[in-house]
């Protein structure tokens, strides 16, 4: 499965919620979008931009890259904070911002990324 360039729908700011039985709701997250392409052992990340997100993010490109089959996540990356189990904007702001790739490995040791994952948006 080739996946082509696209840009994954956004919230919605709005003053009322939409009504009726067609409506789903899930919880905004304080991270970064991500959407993963897994193609047999092989993992690709991107921003909502679809630019790569592979190099900051090296432990959620492995864990990917050990699932099997071919499909396209929709989620979340997020760092949590130890005390609160909330989600920390700042210090995944920081990941993203590390260049070097000794320190990169550091942090994905040291504050690992999650993904929350909200939609499979293509299998096989």
């Amino acid at each position: 499965m080739k996946l082509r360039p696209f840009v994954p729908m956004s919230p919605i700011l709005t003053a009322q919620l939409p009504k009726g039985e067609q409506w789903l709701y899930q919880l905004k997250w304080d991270g970064y979008r991500i959407v993963a392409h897994v193609n047999d052992g092989s993992a690709r990340l991107y921003s909502n931009t679809m630019l790569s997100k592979n190099k900051p993010f090296p432990e959620l490109d492995y864990a990917l890259s050990r699932l099997k089959g071919s499909f396209v996540l929709d989620g979340e990356a997020v760092i949590l904070d130890e005390a609160s189990g909330t989600p920390s904007f700042q210090r995944l702001q920081q990941r993203d911002k590390l260049s070097d790739s000794r320190l990169i490995t550091a942090a994905a040791l040291q504050k690992p990324v999650q993904y929350i994952l909200f939609d499979l948006l293509a299998a096989d």
